[in-house]
């Protein structure tokens, strides 16, 4: 898996040269079906873009934010989110809880196909 510490100060830059905003379009395409209130699990959440995203759509979410890279929880941690509460963690530990929504943006494809 890589870990983005080195670039993650310059990735929102980079990917948005390389990639124009069809990245940021593709997660945000299905933000407006959240439901207030849901509780919601992102696995590899990155810089946080999302976080803002989601918080300028729905309100009342609890949002538990997975990210391995200290560099881009940082960034994360940064964002401004008023109308949801964010939990940051960089380990998915195991437990019984249950989410309405995970969302795993660009996170799969970051492991090998074995």
């Amino acid at each position: 898996m890589v870990n983005y510490n080195l670039i993650a100060p310059y990735y929102d830059f980079l990917a948005n040269l390389v990639f124009g905003n069809t990245l940021i379009r593709a997660q945000q395409k299905f933000l407006e079906s959240i439901e207030p209130n849901s509780s919601i699990l992102i696995l590899g959440g990155g810089s946080g873009q999302i976080l803002t995203d989601i918080d300028n759509i729905v309100k009342g979410c609890t949002i538990n934010f997975i990210e391995i890279s200290t560099g881009m929880m940082e960034l994360a941690r940064n964002r401004k989110v008023i109308n949801n509460t964010i939990v940051f963690d960089q380990h998915l530990e195991p437990s019984t809880r249950t989410y309405d929504i995970i969302i795993m943006n660009f996170f799969l494809d970051q492991f090998t196909e074995s």
